[in-house]
């Protein structure tokens, strides 16, 4: 059985948090925050589980009212504590896919990115396009959804780090600690690179990034980048290497490539503006 140790249960009870679906459900769809139990128990009998919604021994939540409620509360937390260590601003942090104010076919195009994913693998995401179009905001929104279907599905564990592409190299820049630092964005599941373009054009930050997009890539871990460049100007900023860079961000992202993103209108423009 898969499980998630948590350090502190939302719950009043001290036990680890079962990371799995109630008994005899169906795996969760794409953007599902929680299963819903296969046979509630809807009678008058007493359940087994007391009303705590789980039972020692047994794989899963009870399948009854309870452990319905017990499932969302726990797997609620998890979301929460994953969107929590990923670093992402405060201002960043409540961006929803409900609330992006863009195409609605885009929108639902890129939703597929997330039921692409299997546990904790999938492709890449790449949006280029101009500022202030929402580019952030909806990749957040769709992390964010993929972060609860991971929690549905039952993934055992999974990382994910948000960093814009200036604040990346800034923090690269000094030696101490630094292959450390360089790690946590080399090896967790997702990472989100922000505004890729914005960092100053010196070798050794066009090096690091190269660094970031070959690691990634050859160990099957995916990306999620933004960018006000096309990208021609993106492969021109990586010089020498560029070509094999927007070579393999395309085949990391399986078809998951939005360029040119950001032809909003009326009302739509205004609410992407505070994006």
């Amino acid at each position: 059985m898969n499980q998630w140790y948590p350090t502190s249960p939302p719950a009043e009870e001290k036990r680890p948090v079962a990371y799995a679906a109630p008994r005899g459900a169906a795996s969760a769809t794409a953007i599902s925050s929680a299963a819903e139990p296969a046979h509630p128990n809807t009678s008058q009998e007493p359940c087994a589980c007391g009303g705590k919604g789980y039972v020692f021994g047994e794989d899963g939540y009870c399948p009854c009212a309870a452990g319905a409620a017990r499932q969302t509360e726990e797997q609620s937390w998890v979301v929460e504590r994953i969107w929590g260590e990923a670093r992402i601003p405060a201002e960043l942090a409540e961006r929803r896919i409900a609330g992006w104010p863009g195409d609605a076919a885009v929108r639902d195009y890129l939703l597929t990115w997330v039921s692409a994913w299997q546990g904790n693998h999938g492709p890449s995401l790449v949006l280029t396009g101009r500022a202030r179009s929402g580019k952030t905001g909806l990749v957040l929104g769709l992390a964010y959804a993929l972060v609860e279907q991971v929690v549905a599905e039952r993934t055992p564990r999974f990382s994910l780090r948000f960093v814009t592409a200036y604040d990346l190299m800034a923090a690269l820049s000094t030696w101490q600690g630094r292959e450390e630092r360089f790690r946590q964005y080399l090896e967790c599941d997702l990472l989100i690179l922000d505004d890729l373009g914005r960092e100053p054009a010196w070798d050794s930050n066009v090096a690091n990034l190269t660094r970031v997009v070959m690691h990634r890539y050859n160990h099957q871990l995916p990306l999620m980048i933004t960018s006000n460049l096309s990208f021609g100007e993106i492969e021109a900023r990586f010089g020498r290497d560029g070509d094999a860079v927007t070579g393999r961000l395309r085949e990391m992202a399986r078809g998951f490539v939005v360029e040119g993103f950001g032809e909003l209108s009326g009302e739509a423009k205004a609410k992407a503006n505070r994006l």
